[in-house]
């Protein structure tokens, strides 16, 4: 349900075929820029139309997903001399991915069937992702 939400743009190239998060969400933020050299491009300053925030919304998640697995790598590479730490916050992360997941899912369900849908399920998306992104980059202060 949440994949289809996401989907706010026309992949050209097949995104789901690079090999990480990040090479993926860049891609497809790339995509999605791509649209503003069009006839109408995306109006992310003004947000005038539905569409617009969609989109706009959609690249907002996609920056944040970026970053949080930026996090991730870096918080992974320094837990890594400690296996226990490692799987615990690797464990973590599953849950949190499955919380997101089904909280976010909520918004689709709520909203299912209109326009303001996408919107919605993004800026939950974004939300809870920034959340993560600093609780994740606590583990790389101090020590």
């Amino acid at each position: 349900m949440i994949a289809l939400a996401l989907m706010a743009v026309a992949a050209v190239a097949d995104c789901n075929r690079l090999p990480t998060t990040i090479a993926r969400d860049e891609c497809e933020l790339s995509q999605s820029l791509e649209l503003d050299e069009g006839d109408r491009p995306f109006d992310c300053k003004g947000l005038k139309t539905q569409a617009d925030m969609n989109v706009c919304s959609y690249r907002d998640y996609l920056r944040s997903d970026i970053e949080l697995n930026q996090v991730w790598d870096a918080v992974t590479k320094r837990l890594a001399r400690d296996s226990s730490a490692g799987r615990t916050v690797l464990e973590s992360q599953r849950a949190w991915l499955t919380y997101r997941d089904k909280q976010c899912n909520v918004w689709a369900k709520w909203y299912e069937g209109g326009t303001v849908a996408a919107l919605m399920i993004n800026n939950c998306l974004t939300d809870i992702t920034k959340f993560r992104t600093k609780e994740l980059g606590q583990f790389l202060e101090g020590n």
